[in-house]
């Protein structure tokens, strides 16, 4: 009997060792990926209930580098504390600036110690930025018929383009990346008719306000997958 005792409570230390070198789960989520200006934002999170109060989540342009404790303090568009809570829901206010963000969960507020570990993508975009699409699964080169409205104000050479969707969400990379665009060539809305790619995938339809990899942004973007 104390053989089977001693073997359980062996079994008992290793699965409390698991547990404590594990952790609890670290995450962040949204309920969707798409916000207009200053609109609400709830953001879903777990978190170790040992982290200490002033573990945070903030707002940070997704350009911005992950993993430096010193950038998402310097550049974050607002930030809320923990306070201790393992979940829990945090109500943020979409950034007045248009373009790619990430919410960036840190563990400590203090820039030699804590380090972020959790982190969720979302694009802000103007009210009146949209795109729309009447099927989301498109056979490889097959035509891409879409309706999009854009504010007035965008630039001439606001445009839509094919981005793999593991493609980070910033102007710059869009370019880069785009397996096919067009221009909106001033107008507040229309249609456009893009050619699927050839290779099988998930894919988005992004937006940008201009085509100028300083003064850019996306403010809309819609997946889509080819196969």
């Amino acid at each position: 009997m104390k053989s089977i005792w001693s073997s359980l409570l062996r079994v008992a230390s290793i699965c409390t060792l698991c547990l404590a070198s594990t952790g609890f789960a670290q995450t962040l989520s949204l309920e969707k990926k798409t916000f207009f200006t200053t609109e609400d934002i709830q953001v879903s999170f777990t978190a170790p209930a040992n982290y200490p109060p002033n573990a945070w989540v903030a707002v940070v342009p997704s350009e911005v580098k992950h993993g430096n404790t010193v950038l998402n303090n310097e550049k974050n568009f607002g930030y809320q504390y923990l306070k201790g809570r393992a979940t829990g829901v945090l109500v943020f206010k979409a950034p007045a600036k248009p373009g790619a963000y990430d919410f960036r969960l840190t563990s400590e507020d203090n820039n030699d110690r804590g380090k972020e570990v959790a982190s969720v993508s979302f694009t802000v975009t103007a009210p009146g930025a949209t795109i729309t699409i009447d099927k989301t699964t498109f056979a490889p080169g097959q035509d891409i018929s879409l309706n999009f409205t854009a504010p007035a104000s965008y630039a001439p050479n606001a445009w839509i383009g094919i981005v793999p969707s593991q493609i980070k969400h910033t102007e710059a990379l869009n370019d880069e990346n785009n397996r096919g665009y067009d221009y909106l060539k001033s107008r507040t809305s229309g249609t456009m008719v893009l050619k699927a790619p050839a290779e099988p995938g998930a894919y988005d339809l992004r937006m940008n306000d201009e085509d100028d990899h300083e003064r850019g942004h996306e403010t809309f973007s819609l997946s889509f997958m080819v196969k």
